[in-house]
């Protein structure tokens, strides 16, 4: 499905965000073992966030189409509370005590962060010089 059709049917309430994010969060851990895409999965924060959102759309406070739907944050942004690497070993250790912008506003959107995604290293360095 488009992300269109997957925010369509959250708004009409045929797909749950919950549902939604467990099979992400499944699919997750079945694949990407292999594909090393995540840095950090944040599956209990996701299923809370999804849970959030199922309630909110119940009764009736849709705030868009990104509204429950799962994505993924490149580990380059800062993540409240959540590790932030930005592809480099020297950050390994490193949680952010704000939002990035972006994340910010994701969260307002009610997009259901299933956590940070990996990056080569030395992306954060590239990015900041620009």
């Amino acid at each position: 499905m488009s992300l269109r059709e997957v925010a369509r049917r959250i708004q009409s309430r045929e797909l749950s965000p919950v549902d939604l994010t467990k099979l992400m969060l499944e699919r997750i851990k079945r694949r990407d073992t292999k594909l090393k895409s995540f840095a950090t999965v944040m599956s209990e924060q996701a299923l809370a966030d999804a849970d959030a959102s199922l309630r909110e759309i119940e009764a009736g406070r849709y705030r868009g189409p990104l509204h429950g739907i799962p994505i993924g944050i490149k580990d380059l942004c800062y993540t409240k509370g959540v590790r932030t690497m930005g592809g480099t070993a020297v950050l390994r250790d490193f949680i952010p005590t704000f939002d990035s912008t972006v994340v910010s506003k994701l969260r307002a959107a009610g997009a259901v962060v299933l956590g940070k995604l990996n990056l080569s290293e030395g992306a954060a360095a590239s990015a900041r010089q620009r």
